[in-house]
């Protein structure tokens, strides 16, 4: 539904705002439902003051939803300097410099996802938070989100086990291992799916 309304009021209907602007001293509002609703509704409009905030910054999600965000193209980036770097060394193995690109290159696509293992760690733990304060009926979310974040930080893992047998630097693959053992037990003791 598109509604309009004087220029300093807010329209409210049902569904989700989809876009809002202003034209001929008008304000328009376009609400969507992604699901049919019963023929029951009501359109409203005054002069609303919007604040926003978030009740107890309940784990810190603003931040871990950017820092997802953030890692997931970390990752992608480190994925294709390393396809890059690898094909340098092989086409030039005797460049020490090609060599040592591969080397670090390996290094920070073992470091990002295992940056994501550890965020997925953080929106279980948030889940399970959630889960104590929520009520009943999002409960079947929560489990959805502990579904999503135990698979992510699992495949995250994963990648960095590939990783791990071209890494050449001994101390770095024993902390990296240290480290996935230690998101493994963060695992287990949050009760991942």
């Amino acid at each position: 539904a598109i509604v309009s309304t004087s220029e300093d009021q807010i329209a409210v209907a049902p569904g989700y705002l989809e876009s809002e602007w202003k034209k001929d001293g008008r304000r328009y509002f376009h609400y969507k439902m992604d699901a049919p609703i019963w023929n029951f509704y009501s359109f409203i409009s005054a002069d609303y003051h919007v604040k926003r905030d978030s009740w107890n910054d309940v784990g810190g999600s603003e931040g871990l939803s950017s820092r997802l965000l953030s890692l997931a193209a970390a990752d992608a980036s480190a994925y294709d300097r390393m396809v890059e770097a690898g094909r340098a060394e092989r086409q030039r193995p005797d460049d020490t410099g090609a060599v040592a690109a591969y080397a670090e290159a390996i290094k920070r696509a073992t470091e990002a996802p295992m940056s994501t293992a550890e965020a997925c760690v953080d929106v279980l733990r948030l889940a399970k938070e959630v889960d104590a304060l929520g009520t009943k009926s999002a409960s079947s979310d929560v489990e959805v989100a502990e579904h999503l974040a135990s698979a992510g930080a699992k495949g995250a893992l994963a990648n960095v086990r590939i990783n791990l047998p071209y890494c050449r630097e001994g101390s770095f693959v024993e902390l990296a291992r240290a480290n996935i053992m230690r998101v493994e037990r963060e695992l287990d003791g949050l009760g991942a799916p």
